[in-house]
């Protein structure tokens, strides 16, 4: 009986490895900048004939090492109105249990609401991505009478305009491992440095300000969340702000992912200037 599980146990791990090895040498032999076959792409990365009855075009655009049983790769989804790439963490076996998140896209689609979308990537030191979601939609602004829908008087139909959001995304990579960092939903615009709760700032971004600039700004992350300062000029410069409520005397787990590091990143300038 002992025999016959080790030969099961045995026969189960071949199996295994054949199908690792078979994923991962289909992979590999596609190399990066490739189409990558449509057998492939329906079988791991789900592709099916788009509204056209046609197959969309896939090319793969990086690999990574494996990391244990995973291994992360980078590829793009062209279809019809535009393109999407994907960063991509697959079991190395090819199932289809797998985390990808959309690095860079470029879509644009006519119709009553015209919209425009487009995203891109910016590699931040050795583990951040920086990903930055464009929209552009074209919005109907003509005004009507709220009850009867009439349009008002000097009013034209189709008073369009286009209205431009960009939003910040970060992914952190750890070999195969990725992790999505926090941000701030809703910022206030009023803020002197609203940037320092919108994105990730860099040395570079900090350079043109000066210490006591760069400590407002610092400090104004804390302020956003309510804190209640105990330095007088802190509590001075910020008590008059229509934004501010000092209701907490610590509000450092508020603090978003990006938050935190900005915190870190504006300290370290403030003392070096």
């Amino acid at each position: 009986m002992r025999i016959i599980i080790i030969i099961s146990l045995l026969i189960g791990l071949q199996l295994v490895s054949s199908a690792q090895s078979e994923f991962l040498e289909k992979l590999k032999s596609i190399g990066p900048g490739s189409k990558i076959p449509q057998e492939f792409a329906e079988e791991f990365l789900g592709a099916s004939k788009n509204s056209y009855r046609d197959y969309d075009t896939y090319r793969l655009q990086y690999i990574g090492t494996k990391c244990g049983d995973s291994i992360l790769f980078i590829y793009t989804h062209g279809h019809p109105v535009g393109s999407l790439s994907y960063l991509t963490v697959m079991k190395i076996d090819g199932t289809k249990e797998y985390n990808s998140y959309v690095i860079a896209e470029q879509s644009d689609h006519d119709g009553a609401i015209a919209v425009y979308k487009s995203t891109s990537y910016e590699r931040i030191g050795k583990e951040i991505i920086e990903l930055s979601h464009l929209t552009e939609s074209v919005i109907d602004k003509s005004k009507f009478e709220p009850d009867t829908y009439w349009l008002l008087d000097g009013e034209s139909f189709w008073d369009l305009e286009t209205e431009t959001t960009v939003k910040y995304e970060y992914l952190k990579i750890d070999g195969c491992t990725i992790k999505k960092l926090s941000t701030k939903e809703h910022i206030n615009s009023n803020r002197e440095f609203p940037v320092a709760s919108e994105r990730l700032l860099t040395d570079l971004d900090l350079k043109k300000f000066s210490s006591q600039q760069l400590r407002l700004m610092r400090n104004e992350i804390f302020a956003a969340y309510g804190y209640r300062f105990k330095s007088p000029d802190l509590l001075n410069h910020f008590k008059d702000k229509e934004w501010y409520n000092p209701e907490h005397d610590d509000v450092t787990n508020q603090l978003t992912d990006i938050e935190k590091l900005n915190v870190q990143l504006i300290l370290k300038n403030e003392k070096s200037n």
